[in-house]
């Protein structure tokens, strides 16, 4: 009895959230379908109202076709419209949804009254979104847990959900659950800021960083990403607040590549994220990076020449060896020929196309490893004609989805940069905006 009566506050605020966030996106609806007396109407009356009920509703419908027509004129027409929820913003409590644009995402922030009357109605874009979000930073939950024998960390927002959900794959190397690359970490980044969103994540400790052992001579992309990532997959969809109906894969890079095999074999997958998503055979991308590394200054030194040629030489003998030949002597990053051979029968294009699920592209225009000109081509021909798959370029940002100016480099990595806000409100539209594909 004392269980149900400390619950009820809860379950009275969770009920006056759900008439509150139902306002909030009637609210918006309104003002999307250009009917903006019937927003007015929803509308918390003021002095003027009391006195006047009619000229105040024209004067209010009158500010909001103002603002709502600004807004399209500096973003474009509107292509999305997501749900509200519940969130701190500024030290005030709002409903917050996502509004996809054609060329930003902004975040509507709307005040609502406990009689389910709009107060306010604030649009922000950016950092601005994000920076204000982060205010109330424990309103996220963070839960150690493991994926088989990896460690990891579940990620929720506030609240009891069922909240979407995205399993993030990294990309190649000794990579730990954040991405963490010098003193960034890209994929704590992207967590945090989803959370803050209303949406889940699950990270993890890739398998060659928490459990090298566990990997042989005869390894391959399985053994080393695509098992641990299925297994992440179905891990989430049996957590509780978790909607089983919208379940994304966020592969980063290599694990971009991989994405599709993953999704393949998880069931519960109802969608990809591919950020910064290699097409090319990755023993071409390798070489190619190390070129363009030796370039970057314009003046190729003696020993960047011997790297170049020796990566190319690596890059060539793998293609020899896929192609009947034997194997090298001397494997590109140390990488076994098995590893190499697995990777050479494994169509992603191909794999991609096969898949009935939506996809979201994220690509930078800075990227010198995975490039919009070649990667990102290619995708775009493999899919084309498909309505469910989206692509968004950001000509600033660079391989980890990070902000800077001018030609990329690697160095460029190890200054302190948070990846760019407005990838994060991106990727939370799109997810938003897709229908649950079944019970949570």
């Amino acid at each position: 009895m004392l269980a149900a009566l400390l619950a009820l506050p809860t379950l009275a605020q969770e009920a006056g959230d759900a008439r509150r966030a139902a306002a909030a996106d009637a609210f918006l609806a309104h003002l999307a379908a250009d009917r903006f007396e019937d927003a007015a109407r929803l509308m918390a009356p003021d002095e003027a109202a009391l006195r006047d009920p009619e000229a105040a509703l024209r004067s209010s419908a009158n500010r909001l076709r103002m603002q709502w027509s600004g807004e399209t004129a500096r973003h474009g027409a509107l292509q999305n419209l997501g749900a509200s929820q519940p969130r701190v913003a500024g030290g005030r409590r709002v409903f917050a949804a996502n509004l996809q644009f054609e060329r930003d995402t902004v975040q509507a922030q709307l005040r609502v009254d406990g009689s389910a009357r709009v107060l306010a109605l604030r649009l922000v874009t950016g950092a601005e979104a994000i920076g204000e979000l982060l205010v109330g930073e424990s309103e996220i939950r963070a839960h150690p847990i493991l994926v088989g024998d990896l460690p990891g960390v579940l990620t929720l927002p506030a609240g009891t959900g069922p909240f979407p959900a995205v399993v993030l794959v990294h990309g190649s190397g000794l990579v730990d659950r954040d991405a963490s690359i010098g003193p960034n970490k890209p994929f704590r980044d992207l967590a945090n800021g989803l959370a803050h969103l209303g949406i889940a994540s699950l990270r993890y400790d890739k398998r060659p960083l928490a459990q090298r052992r566990s990997l042989g001579p005869q390894s391959n992309a399985d053994d080393a990403s695509v098992n641990d990532a299925v297994a992440a997959v179905a891990l989430l969809a049996r957590q509780p607040g978790i909607d089983r109906g919208r379940l994304f894969i966020a592969g980063h890079s290599l694990g971009g590549l991989l994405a599709p095999r993953i999704a393949a074999r998880a069931p519960d997958a109802d969608g990809l994220v591919m950020l910064s998503a290699l097409a090319r055979p990755f023993h071409h991308a390798i070489a190619a990076q190390v070129r363009y590394l030796a370039e970057a200054d314009g003046a190729v030194t003696e020993l960047e020449q011997v790297s170049v040629a020796h990566a190319e030489r690596q890059r060539d003998e793998i293609d020899a060896m896929l192609a009947g030949g034997p194997e090298p002597t001397d494997p590109m990053l140390r990488i076994p020929p098995a590893y190499w051979r697995h990777l050479g029968r494994y169509d992603a294009q191909q794999t991609a196309r096969a898949l009935p699920l939506p996809m979201l592209f994220i690509q930078g225009g800075r990227d010198y490893q995975v490039t919009a000109s070649d990667d990102l081509a290619r995708w775009r021909a493999a899919l084309a004609g498909r309505e469910d798959v989206s692509f968004r370029e950001y000509p600033a940002l660079n391989h980890f989805l990070m902000p800077g100016s001018g030609p990329a480099g690697s160095r460029e990595y190890f200054t302190p940069v948070p990846v760019d806000t407005t990838v994060i409100l991106d990727i939370a539209a799109w997810i938003h905006a897709r229908e649950s594909r079944g019970p949570p």
